[in-house]
């Protein structure tokens, strides 16, 4: 039996006579004298004898007060008493769950407050402030258990309650980020597009768009927001005349992290002479060899996890420091408010947010200029300090790393392996599809991607399955740890990065895997940092500025097979962090932020490639002849050799025309520089079509080959489909724009890439049709490509050039007939045009 409690704050009447407010005040009154375990032995007298009908409220107290005292047992009795006498008293299920979490007990806190929010659906008059404070518990908790499809659930519905829940919306968004939940931004009642933007987190902006105005809105919005009221700033410590710089860094990430894996090469060599390095630390502790290795690297090694804002701002400013630099930022776990109490008289930022923060404490952000050119610089409120390199340090010592091979991770070995290991909250629908493109585009090409958790897996690959490509080609690789991860990175073929959040520590490891990188850049900083780094090793010509060429440069990288030279990289002279530390110190005089207007456009290069096709051609070839050379599969790979077997210039011209051809079209080298120089900036290609008498009479080339090979066409029309070109060729028509005979073309580089890809598709086709016809059509490929990617041509008039054959006037004016008819059917679909072009062209044939 329970003893009787002894009544020392009156009798068992007085207690009855006690009013529930005034029994409050009393307990009140005993907590100002700090005498909490009074207070709470007068809650239970009174509970034990009071009927009070808002008794419920006492128990919940009481259950608040006996938490405080650690008797987690009694609390949670006195919480559930509270709920028993009121099921809708959601405070009750809003602590207890809150107690169970702090205790470790997830599934028991989400139980208490997905039983209050289930209340909704049979009760009237629920708190609506309560029910969103579960829903919002159950969200965050379900996030950071990466059960997102429930974090994501309970969020939208928190937001169809209460739409004007800043805080909320941005979690929501960034859960469907994360979720790859496409698109990512949902209007809801209440919540149209332009306030899901505008509570878009800051880390969420910088994965939304490439707009640099809105990633700077954004972290204005937010930080005004979050920390918009006055901190006074903190009293400096009298500074000494002479002496070391006294820097600081703050980070929770002195740890194996992204930012931790960096900087270590950033800190080498620092001149410890000039300086002092301070470490204020707020990491969550680990054993690892990493973190012991940051407790070595300081000066002074402060712990400021358990300090305030301002009691930690007041450190730093009582320890003198010059220089303070942040390595969050906007990102998790980020401390502004020590900043913003402004305890060194410079400070900035580095590495952990690659972006805008708007934050007015910020005088600098260290950078260089490829990754925030002068040009964008206005869109900072922070002043870059530039690096004479990348600011991403690559020069990390070798890790020891296990032995793997692609047998042991599950890869295919004589697959063309592409990885996308950036986090998934990176990747757009955009970007998706782009990869989605390579895997159809490039045979036996498989993608591996990061299995972060089952919720975005199943996402990803339902958007797989959606892309209509075999699931198969697409591997998800769990999470390792870093050596691991790193000798996994050395079986891939070429790394895909992520736009407009283009990866940053994860890019290192892949440039010191020796692993190609292909990145798009953009007009943001943190579109930019691929760019930086293929800059700092070489590989420049690997940054591109759209899909387009993204794509491009993956599908050249296949093409060149196992071609890859060894790739060893020099690694950075000096040391990053004195070379910050003295432009901090000493800043560089300022430069116009019109710089990119002031440079000059570099001359496009014409590159003229002779080369033979078949002794035909140089002994002449006839009004009826069709160009096609000797040995096929010789003649592509001496393209492909020269294409891609060494740097080029890869805003120029390309042509493989020879001698015998100019002379043909009536052309010589100069006049066909010429050309290209005046007409070259505003087409892709270049088009010389000698056998205007010909070609002119026939609705394509594919119509003319049958002619001479019968067969082709059904061939050209079997490759036709299997590239998915959706074109029938017996009905096809193209006019001088579109006719690409041969190789008689000059064009810049990405285009013959793209005849590369086409044609090698052609020389590994395994239909017996296309096998037999395939040297003709590898003549005709050029025509493929107008089908497939509708480059930008402009024909050199084939009626201008001197006539292949002596008496052909005639010939002459119905060719010239015959292509006009066609070229405005090709632009006004008028059947009647195609007609007309049907009986002249059968005269002019049987003339």
């Amino acid at each position: 039996m329970n003893a009787p409690i002894e009544p020392i704050f009156g009798t068992s009447d007085d207690m009855v006579a006690l009013r529930l407010v005034d029994l409050m005040h009393r307990v009140e009154a005993l907590q100002s004298q700090s005498k909490t375990e009074e207070a709470s032995l007068l809650y239970e007298q009174w509970l034990a004898v009071s009927q009070d009908p808002m008794r419920y409220v006492a128990q919940y107290n009481h259950a608040a007060l006996l938490q405080a005292l650690g008797r987690v047992d009694k609390a949670e009795k006195a919480y559930l008493q509270a709920i028993a006498a009121n099921p809708s008293f959601g405070h009750a299920y809003i602590n207890l769950g809150l107690m169970y979490e702090k205790l470790g007990l997830q599934d028991k806190a989400l139980g208490q407050w997905n039983t209050f929010a289930s209340l909704r659906f049979i009760a009237s008059s629920l708190d609506t402030e309560m029910l969103c404070s579960a829903l919002n518990h159950i969200g965050r908790v379900q996030e950071n258990k990466k059960a997102y499809d429930l974090a994501e659930r309970a969020l939208r519905e928190s937001l169809e309650i209460q739409p004007e829940q800043p805080g909320v919306v941005q979690h929501w968004v960034h859960i469907r980020q994360k979720a790859c939940i496409w698109p990512v931004y949902q209007p809801l009642p209440g919540l149209d597009m332009a306030r899901l933007i505008r509570y878009t987190s800051p880390l969420g902006m910088l994965a939304m768009t490439e707009d640099p105005a809105m990633q700077l809105l954004t972290s204005q919005n937010f930080v005004h927001r979050m920390y918009g009221q006055d901190h006074k700033p903190v009293k400096a410590k009298k500074k000494m005349a002479h002496g070391r710089k006294k820097v600081g860094l703050v980070s929770a990430d002195f740890r194996e992290h992204a930012v931790g894996f960096l900087l270590p090469s950033f800190m080498q060599g620092a001149d410890r002479g000039s300086y002092e390095l301070y470490a204020y630390d707020f990491t969550k502790e680990e054993n690892t060899s990493l973190r012991q290795q940051f407790k070595r690297s300081f000066d002074h090694f402060v712990d400021i996890s358990k300090m305030s804002d301002e009691q930690a701002a007041q450190r730093m400013a009582n320890d003198g420091i010059d220089i303070l630099i942040d390595l969050h930022g906007l990102s998790a776990g980020a401390r502004p408010g020590i900043f913003a109490r402004r305890p060194a008289p410079q400070q900035g930022t580095y590495l952990g947010f690659i972006g805008p923060t708007g934050m007015p404490w910020f005088d600098f952000v260290i950078a260089d200029r490829d990754v925030l050119p002068p040009e964008l610089a206005i869109y900072f409120t922070e002043k870059p300090v530039y690096m004479d390199g990348s600011f991403i340090p690559l020069d990390r010592q070798q890790l020891p790393m296990p032995v793997t091979d692609r047998a042991s991770l599950g890869l295919p070995e004589d697959a063309f392996l592409m990885a996308a290991f950036g986090n998934v909250y990176k990747i757009t629908p955009e970007m998706f599809a782009v990869w989605m493109n390579l895997l159809k585009r490039i045979d036996k090409a498989c993608l591996c991607l990061i299995d972060d958790n089952p919720i975005t897996l199943r996402n990803l690959k339902t958007a797989v399955a959606a892309a209509d490509v075999d699931p198969a080609r697409v591997i998800f690789l769990p999470r390792t740890d870093h050596p691991t991860f790193c000798s996994r990175l050395r079986h891939f073929d070429v790394f895909l990065d992520t736009y407009p959040y283009n990866c940053g520590s994860t890019t290192s490891d892949v440039v010191n895997a020796g692993v190609p990188l292909v990145t798009r850049y953009g007009r943001t900083m943190v579109s930019r940092m691929g760019l930086s780094i293929l800059r700092e090793i070489g590989e420049v010509e690997n940054a591109v500025s759209s899909f387009e060429d993204y794509e491009r440069k993956v599908v050249e990288i296949a093409l060149r097979r196992h071609a890859q030279p060894d790739r060893m990289f020099s690694t950075k002279v000096g040391s990053l962090f004195n070379q910050a530390m003295r432009r901090v110190v000493h800043p560089e005089p300022g430069e116009p932020l019109n710089a990119s207007a002031q440079r000059v456009p570099a001359r496009h290069a014409l590159q003229l490639t002779r080369h033979h096709l078949s002794e035909a051609t140089h002994v002449g070839v006839s009004a009826s002849g069709l160009m096609v050379p000797a040995d096929v599969d010789a003649h592509f790979e001496q393209l492909r050799g020269h294409l891609l077997g060494r740097q080029q210039a890869h805003g120029g011209f390309w042509a493989f025309l020879p001698d015998a051809q100019l002379q043909i079209c009536g052309l010589d080298v100069a006049a066909l520089e010429n050309l290209v120089l005046s007409q070259g900036p505003r087409h892709d290609m270049l088009m010389f079509n000698p056998f205007w008498d010909v070609s002119a009479f026939h609705l394509n080339p594919f119509l003319l080959a049958e002619q001479i090979q019968p067969g082709v066409q059904e061939a050209a029309q079997l490759f036709a489909d299997a590239l998915g070109l959706g074109v029938n060729l017996k009905h096809w028509v193209s006019c001088s724009d579109t006719f690409l005979l041969g190789l008689n073309f000059v064009a810049k580089r990405r285009v013959w890439l793209d005849w590369l890809e086409l044609a090698d598709k052609l020389l590994r086709s395994q239909e017996p049709r296309v096998v037999e016809h395939r040297d003709l059509l590898y003549a005709l490929s050029g025509n493929f490509i107008t089908m497939a990617n509708a480059p930008s041509l402009y024909a050199q008039d084939p009626f201008t050039l001197p006539a292949l054959a002596e008496g052909s006037s005639t010939l002459l004016e119905q060719a010239m007939a015959c292509d006009a008819l066609k070229a405005s059917h090709v632009r006004s679909g008028h059947e009647r045009c195609l007609a007309q072009h049907t009986k002249l062209a059968a005269l002019a044939l049987v003339n």
